[in-house]
């Protein structure tokens, strides 16, 4: 922002740099879009989203709301998550990967390369059914098998005892619930990279 010229934002350092000739400047990276949208190059590219609890009650901000101006998607950046305590950004970031996890999960279903099924809940006999939205009950139709049981394993090795448990129905619980999250994770961690990596 401080290339464009910008003015001082309240919690922005300014790194130095000198404001940009017009011949210097990339098109929609520097520059605003035909509809008026301020430039790319002064929105955020990662953090475009971040979930906020405020009460009891999850807020989602929209970082790169094309109907605000860079200033105040700054502005509220700075409010929402700069400001706040490492704990409260932990915590932000934490609620933020939950729900983009969720949305890569939903991702997933609709377009195939995973699938609910019915599956009981260990210790209970409650029955997980295929319409629950939760992370417990789903199956691979189209993901890397190897590295679903390699993240499988991972999670029941985490489990106290668990190579005590004898074989039979309950070991088999655990084992599809297992599996279920580490779709779930696995998912997710591709999420986390795509954003990383935009």
């Amino acid at each position: 922002m401080e290339d464009l010229g910008y003015e001082e934002i309240d919690g922005y350092e300014k790194q130095g740099r000198r404001k940009l000739k017009e011949n210097e400047k990339i098109k929609n990276y520097h520059t605003s879009r035909e509809d008026g949208v301020e430039p790319n190059g002064t929105r955020f590219l990662s953090l475009t989203e971040i979930v906020v609890k405020e009460g009891n009650e999850l807020v989602t901000y929209n970082l790169n709301d094309p109907r605000m101006s860079s200033n105040d998607l700054l502005k509220l950046a700075n409010e929402k998550f700069f400001s706040k305590s490492l704990k409260d950004q932990e915590d932000i970031i934490a609620y933020t990967l939950a729900r983009q996890t969720e949305e890569a999960v939903k991702f997933a279903l609709d377009h195939g390369i995973i699938e609910r099924v019915s599956q009981q809940k260990v210790g209970t006999g409650e029955v997980i059914s295929k319409t629950d939205n939760r992370i417990l009950n789903l199956s691979s139709k189209h993901l890397n098998k190897l590295q679903i049981i390699a993240v499988k394993n991972a999670i029941l090795e985490s489990i106290p005892k668990w190579n005590d448990f004898e074989k039979g129905p309950q070991r088999k619980l655990y084992e599809d619930l297992c599996e279920s999250m580490a779709i779930a994770a696995i998912l997710g961690d591709i999420q986390n990279r795509s954003i990383i990596s935009s």
